[in-house]
């Protein structure tokens, strides 16, 4: 089996942020992206701009920036893009950062994806299928622990457009007070893309 990230993005919470300030203009003169806009909208209430590699939403509430063609190589160019983008709005009231990963790994047939989480997270196989009524379901499971500055939730399930595939859906999520505090939080991006691959690897016995 061969662990491959499915998507990530960087989430900022805000309050009262102004979206339109990330016009496509703006974010080219500020070497937010050194790439040129596909697509991109500007308004008081939303803002979107898609580039070759990256997807960026902003709203007074949020601002998200993801990668289209998620692959390993690409995540410094995310963080950097992040990073400066926080940098040009000092005074803004972020209030929460999210960093998100979701890896997913796949089983020759869904049966065997399915009998594998279920023995991972099921203890009584009977007691459930006599409590739902049922012989055929799905498990899955989530995990929440804390990871320095970070509350980490993680939920593994089966992908439900290709059950053969599993995935692993991590959120790192830390609270914020201003843009420094946004700023730390980011740095260590990269670190946990490695590691949160590093705990899939771990806790599924394969080989990264």
């Amino acid at each position: 089996m061969q662990i491959k990230l499915s998507s990530t993005n960087i989430v900022v919470l805000a309050k009262n942020h102004n979206p339109a300030i990330a016009s496509a203009d703006w974010l080219k003169s500020e070497v937010i992206f050194e790439e040129k806009a596909i697509n991109s909208t500007n308004t008081s209430v939303f803002s979107f701009f898609e580039s070759e590699t990256f997807l960026l939403t902003v709203t007074p509430e949020h601002l998200q920036v993801a990668l289209k063609n998620p692959i390993e190589s690409s995540v410094p160019k995310l963080q950097k893009s992040v990073c400066t983008y926080i940098k040009a709005l000092p005074h803004t009231p972020f209030i929460a950062v999210g960093l998100n990963y979701i890896w997913t790994f796949g089983f020759d047939t869904q049966e065997n994806a399915s009998i594998f989480l279920k023995n991972l997270f099921i203890v009584d196989d009977n007691k459930i299928k006599t409590s739902l009524g049922k012989n055929n379901y799905q498990a899955g499971g989530i995990l929440v622990f804390e990871d320095e500055i970070f509350q980490v939730k993680l939920l593994v399930e089966i992908v439900k457009q290709s059950p053969e595939n599993v995935s692993c859906n991590f959120n790192y999520h830390a609270d914020v007070k201003n843009s420094q505090d946004v700023l730390q939080a980011i740095s260590v991006f990269q670190c946990k893309n490695v590691e949160s691959k590093q705990i899939v690897s771990h806790l599924f016995d394969i080989i990264a």
